[in-house]
């Protein structure tokens, strides 16, 4: 069982809690009005089984079915006696997951059988989760992030969640006017999706919708622009330039130079007159 610490900035979107457990005739008996912290559930059954009361429905939870609840609420569940159920859970919080676990919830209710893909999927983040050592409240708001992202493109595949397209553009509109300074233009495409609590893949995909191009692409071009503008401008060391517009290998950056420019740096220094 992974239990992690309680951030202390406010978020959108964090893990709170992951575990494994397998019952064999056990007392398992939760009650959701008697939770009064707010989070969301996702509890994936591996065997056997339990009971849900959600509302006014007696449900079953069977063997590859998926649980999805918040707190606090009207629903209780628990294992029969004699009963067997093995199972592992996620917890996460936040305004922008309850936000998204309600809607799930009134789409397709509280359990639900996800796709073979989709359940490997989250098995491997619950085993990422266990392994965790950075808590950093961006790390964990990035793995709630894909947690939420993976039921949202399994459950919703033709239907864009506000939360997250209105997070994500600002996300977007953040990163583009971070690149044009000169200490985002350091971070790589991870960071930037990280630091927006987001996959790279999917942060990426919003990114090029809203800019028109991917943002490692984007991070280039702005490279390209603040490098040209010292270069014609100063007399300072290309080392020192490729340092300063992010780039660490000055050959690196001189091959990079040539490939947009058509020109090396000191060729195009000497064409613009300066040094």
């Amino acid at each position: 069982m992974l239990v992690l610490p309680k951030s202390e900035f406010p978020v959108g979107a964090t893990v709170n809690s992951a575990a494994y457990e397998s019952l064999v005739d056990a007392t398992y008996d939760w009650h959701g009005q008697r939770r009064k912290v707010p989070f969301a559930l996702l509890q994936h059954t591996l065997s056997g089984g339990g009971s849900l009361r959600y509302e006014r429905r007696e449900l079953r939870v069977e063997p590859g079915q998926s649980m999805l609840l918040y707190f606090p609420h009207d629903n209780r569940y628990w294992l029969e006696p004699g009963g067997k159920w093995e199972f592992f859970w996620i917890a996460l919080s936040g305004p922008d997951v309850l936000a998204l676990w309600r809607h799930l919830i009134d789409a397709r209710g509280p359990v639900v059988r996800l796709g073979a893909a989709d359940v490997e999927a989250l098995g491997r983040k619950f085993l990422d989760l266990l392994r965790v050592s950075d808590v950093r409240p961006e790390r964990l708001a990035r793995e709630a992030a894909e947690v939420a992202l993976v039921l949202r493109h399994a459950l919703l595949p033709e239907e864009l969640v506000g939360w997250s397209r209105a997070r994500l553009d600002a996300a977007v509109h953040g990163t583009a006017d971070l690149l044009d300074d000169p200490h985002g233009l350091r971070l790589r495409v991870d960071e930037l999706a990280r630091s927006h609590g987001y996959s790279r893949h999917h942060f990426s995909r919003v990114f090029k919708r809203n800019a028109g191009v991917p943002p490692s692409v984007y991070r280039e071009q702005a490279r390209m622009r603040m490098a040209t503008e010292l270069l014609a401008a100063t007399t300072e060391k290309i080392k020192t330039i490729a340092h300063a517009c992010g780039y660490e290998d000055a050959n690196y950056f001189a091959k990079a130079f040539r490939k947009v420019v058509g020109l090396s740096p000191r060729e195009f220094r000497r064409f613009r007159g300066a040094g």
